[in-house]
């Protein structure tokens, strides 16, 4: 096998990332793959006909798809997402794959993503020529898709899912530093529900990043704990551009380290030299009906896209 590392941009985007981020003005880029007025074309070809894209490590393939239960209030017929049987369709199952794309401001729940429903999971490979490895840092990153109401953080719609990692889509470890708040009354509105109390679960932060198109990055302000644009020193909005690389700042997510898992039955840690290939993740509901909002439009935990930081070749 010949090992290597993806180590980011290349130099030309780069440079375009940097002027990007600190002028806060669109960069000169290549010609678009496609226009808005053209048919939206799949990941694949908009990635394939673009050279400046970084090689970023993404899911490929979904191996298994248990959707659970989504609220009353999706099943009108005016939401794609769900079947009459009150479950996300089955099309939706390869919508994590690819990078991520949908969320272009904190009050986007459109876009190609994954809807787990209640207590629902999937799984899915990452690109086979590449495993993820247990290096500096985090190891790998997962974009959810979810709302805010008020622009606060604690009105987020951001349903929880535990996460899972395997080599062999047969020993799962899963990851042993996350944190919820329960609520002391599953399937009822919580107010006062505390985000800064989550921590490494899918969907415990939000996602910026689009392959599609420059985005403002947001964060919170701590004075008032509402959602802003982050401005650089000349006062203009910060853009992610949709050539990000895992070096990227402020393009959200969550992201996690191969050393936090352990083995769902030994409870031993990853081992050394293991090479991720599969990531499980399974809804959490203990967790997502303590949000001060009506469980009648759960829809279960989110996924976009899921990107691999410390990546070796298979070759």
């Amino acid at each position: 096998m010949t090992a290597g590392r993806i180590s980011g941009l290349p130099g030309i985007v780069l440079t375009a990332v940097i002027i990007l981020i600190i002028s806060g003005c669109p960069a000169a880029y290549p010609a678009e793959p496609y226009s808005p007025s053209d048919e939206i074309l799949a990941w694949q070809e908009v990635l394939a006909s673009d050279s400046d894209y970084p090689a970023n490590v993404y899911l490929t393939e979904n191996i298994e798809f248990n959707p659970g239960m989504v609220g009353s209030a999706r099943l009108d017929g005016s939401y794609s997402f769900y079947g009459a049987d009150g479950k996300p369709i089955e099309s939706t199952k390869n919508g994590a794959c690819g990078p991520p794309e949908g969320c272009t401001a904190i009050y986007s729940s459109n876009g190609d993503m994954t809807v787990l429903g209640s207590g629902g999971s999937a799984v899915w490979r990452f690109d086979p020529k590449w495993v993820i490895v247990n290096g500096s840092g985090d190891d790998f990153i997962t974009f959810s898709n979810h709302n805010v109401f008020g622009g606060s953080p604690d009105g987020s719609w951001n349903e929880l899912a535990h996460v899972f990692v395997s080599e062999d889509n047969i020993n799962w470890y899963e990851c042993s530093s996350e944190s919820f708040d329960v609520n002391s009354q599953p399937g009822t509105a919580n107010d006062g529900y505390t985000w800064a109390n989550t921590g490494r679960m899918h969907g415990n932060n939000h996602s910026w990043a689009n392959f599609r198109e420059d985005v403002s990055a947001e964060t919170v302000n701590p004075s008032t704990g509402m959602y802003e644009t982050i401005k650089n020193a000349s006062g203009n909005a910060v853009i992610i551009s949709k050539y990000f690389d895992s070096g990227t700042l402020y393009m959200g997510g969550d992201r996690f380290d191969l050393s936090d898992f352990i083995h769902t039955e030994t409870g031993l840690s990853w081992p050394s030299g293991g090479r991720m290939k599969y990531l499980k993740l399974v809804d959490a509901p203990e967790a997502l009906d303590g949000q001060d909002w009506n469980p009648d439009w759960m829809t279960g935990a989110r996924i976009m896209s899921a990107m691999g930081i410390n990546v070796e070749t298979t070759d």
